[in-house]
C-alpha cells in the first residue's frame, strides 16, 4: 500500500468567512486576486468577504470572469491581470470553476514555461511547490471539493477536450469552508454538485489507489449524502443539511483524488465536453451503472451502500444481484433528487459514440482499477440514456 495525503488546513464551521482577511495577512498577502464568476458576485457573496480583506489591509484586485469548465482562455486572461498587477496571493469564491481557475493561474504565474507543459492526461509536467503563491479557497457550493484537492480540470477549447493538473504540489494552503455562503444555492446547483460529491465518494472507494482508511470516510460520506441530499434541495435554509454537505463534499473529494476517480468522471468530463451538461450530473449520469460493474470488485462496500437505499444485501444473496438491484436503487435516488433525463444530459444519442471514444482517452479511465472495453462501456452509457428517456 503506498500513497501521498497533501493537507490543506481547513476552516470549518457557519461565519468563517468572516476570517478570511485575516488568514491572508496570516499567509503574508498584501496584494490578492480575488476569482469568481458573475452568479456568485450577483448572489452577494463576494462583496462582503472583498471587504474583510481590505479592513484588513489587503489591496484586492477582481477577476470576475470565472467560467464553467474553466477555458484555457480564461486561465490566461486572469494571469495577465494578475501579473499586471503585482499579486502576491490568490483567493478564490465559488464552486470548481473558480477554484480550479485559481490553482491553472497559480501555475501560469509561478512555473517555468506554459501552462500547456503542466495539464495533459498522464504525462504532465512538474510543479515546482515553493515558486507557488499563497492560495486560499471559499467553496459557495458542496460538491466538487477543489478547495482541498490537488487537482484542477481544465478545458482546452481548441482540442475540444478536458485535461487535468494533477500535481500533489497544487493543493491550496487553507480553505475556509462556510455552510452559510451555500443557503442561496437553487435546488438543481444543490443537486448537481451533490451528485458530485458522491461520485467523488464511490469512485474513491472502487480507486485504484483505494485503501482501508479512505473505504471508512467513503461509506460514512455515502451515508450523509443518501440522508441529508434530499433535505438540502427541498430546504435551502436548512442548516443542518447544509453542514452535512458542505463536510461531504470537503471529504469526499479526498476520497476520490486519493483512492482514485474512474469511470464515473471519465463518462463525466466527456459528457460535458461533447453537450456542456453541469458537471456533477453528467458524472452521475451513468454512476449506477457503474456501479454494478464495479460490485465483484468493491462486494462489501457495494452491500452496505445498497442497504443505505433499502437494498436487503446479505443473507447470503450474490453480489451480481445485490449489485443489480442497488444501480436500480441508485437510479431511482437520482430521479428522486431531480436529475434530469436523457434530453437534458445526451439529447442527441448519436453523440454516444464519441462521448464514448473521448471517454477512452481520459486518464480516469486509464488508471480505473477495473477497466470495460469500447463494447462494454457504451452499453453502460446506452442503458443509462434507454433508463432515463
Amino acid at each position: 500500500m503506498n500513497f501521498v495525503f497533501t493537507l490543506t488546513k481547513i476552516i470549518f464551521g457557519d461565519g468563517t468567512s468572516t476570517q478570511t482577511g485575516q488568514v491572508m495577512l496570516s499567509l503574508g498577502c498584501k496584494k490578492v486576486l480575488c476569482i469568481y464568476d458573475p452568479g456568485v458576485k450577483d448572489a452577494g457573496l463576494v462583496d462582503p468577504i472583498i471587504e474583510n480583506m481590505q479592513t484588513a489591509g489587503i489591496q484586492v484586485i477582481e477577476y470576475g470572469n470565472a467560467q464553467v469548465s474553466v477555458p484555457l482562455s480564461s486561465v490566461r486572461e486572469a494571469t495577465a491581470m494578475a501579473k499586471d498587477a503585482g499579486i502576491d496571493g490568490i483567493l478564490a469564491i465559488g464552486g470548481g470553476s473558480a477554484m480550479d481557475t485559481g490553482k491553472a493561474v497559480n501555475v501560469c504565474l509561478t512555473q517555468p514555461g506554459d501552462l500547456d507543459q503542466y495539464v495533459g492526461t498522464l504525462d504532465a509536467g512538474l510543479v515546482i511547490g515553493p515558486l507557488l503563491k499563497p492560495y486560499v479557497c471559499i467553496p459557495t457550493t458542496a460538491g466538487t471539493g477543489s478547495e482541498v484537492s490537488p487537482v484542477a480540470v481544465v478545458y482546452d477549447e481548441q482540442a475540444g477536450v478536458k485535461k487535468v493538473l494533477p500535481q500533489h504540489e497544487n493543493v491550496p494552503k487553507v480553505a475556509i469552508v462556510d455552510p452559510l455562503l451555500h443557503v442561496k444555492m437553487p435546488p438543481s446547483l444543490t443537486a448537481s454538485t451533490g451528485m458530485d460529491a458522491l461520485a467523488h465518494a464511490i469512485e474513491g472507494m472502487g480507486g485504484a489507489a483505494r485503501n482501508p482508511m479512505l473505504t471508512a470516510w467513503g461509506l460514512t460520506i455515502v451515508d450523509m449524502i443518501f440522508n441529508y441530499l434530499p433535505k438540502a434541495i427541498a430546504n435551502g435554509n436548512d442548516l443542518e443539511a447544509r453542514e452535512k454537505m458542505a463536510l461531504a463534499a470537503t471529504f469526499g473529494i479526498l476520497v476520490g483524488c486519493y483512492g482514485a476517480f474512474h469511470l464515473p468522471h471519465a463518462l463525466g468530463h466527456s459528457i460535458e465536453a461533447v453537450t456542456h451538461c453541469p458537471h456533477g450530473t453528467a458524472c452521475a449520469f451513468a454512476m449506477p451503472e457503474v456501479c454494478e460493474f464495479y460490485a465483484d470488485l468493491i462486494p462489501d462496500e457495494t452491500r452496505k451502500m445498497a442497504a443505505m437505499l433499502g437494498v436487503e444485501s446479505n443473507n447470503g444473496r450474490p453480489i451480481a444481484e445485490v449489485g443489480r438491484e442497488f444501480k436500480d436503487a441508485l437510479r431511482d435516488f437520482y430521479l428522486k433528487i431531480g436529475g434530469p433525463r436523457s434530453d437534458k444530459v445526451i439529447p442527441n444519442p448519436a453523440d454516444i459514440d464519441p462521448i464514448i471514444t473521448l471517454s477512452l482517452g481520459e486518464y480516469t479511465y486509464m488508471t480505473a482499477a477495473k477497466r470495460p472495453s469500447r463494447q462494454e462501456l457504451t452499453q453502460m452509457l446506452q442503458s443509462a440514456h434507454k433508463s432515463l428517456s
